[in-house]
């Protein structure tokens, strides 16, 4: 013979105070996590070429390119790629930084899309807050 159990019949048991401590969730999905972790990647990785941008003025950044040559060889060569600077400097003098994500301008608050600074001289701190603002996941709205 086999004995039924019921949930009503089960005695339900106290749980102890580390269980009642704990914070309890629901799992957040493994692929969602994997596209935020990728979109913050690509814009650290955009923002890592704008500082080199900002810290050494000569620096040009190369992308490889095949080309075919006359006599019919094929090879790769390197050539200049075009990126666009995320500061301006206003006629006022301040710098304006904005910030892009796949070719478009973020808007980081209702109608404002750029960081103001006051001079050249704190680009780059900015530009590295900016970082750690990303890694902080304060960027994931606007991804």
């Amino acid at each position: 013979m086999t004995k039924q159990f019921s949930k009503e019949q089960a005695v339900t048991s106290a749980k102890s105070d580390i269980w009642a401590s704990f914070r309890l969730v629901s799992a957040y999905p493994e692929k969602e996590i994997k596209k935020i972790l990728k979109k913050r990647s690509t814009l650290r990785d955009a923002l890592a070429e704008q500082i080199l941008m900002a810290t050494n003025r000569s620096y040009a950044p190369m992308k490889s390119k095949w080309i075919t040559e006359v006599d019919g060889n094929v090879r790769r060569v390197a050539v200049p790629a075009s990126i666009k600077k995320w500061w301006r400097q206003c006629p006022d003098g301040t710098i304006q930084i904005c910030v892009y994500h796949r070719g478009k301008m973020l808007e980081l608050a209702p109608g404002k899309n750029a960081i103001e600074i006051n001079s050249h001289a704190e680009l780059l701190p900015t530009l590295n807050l900016i970082n750690v603002s990303i890694d902080l996941g304060d960027f994931d709205e606007f991804l």
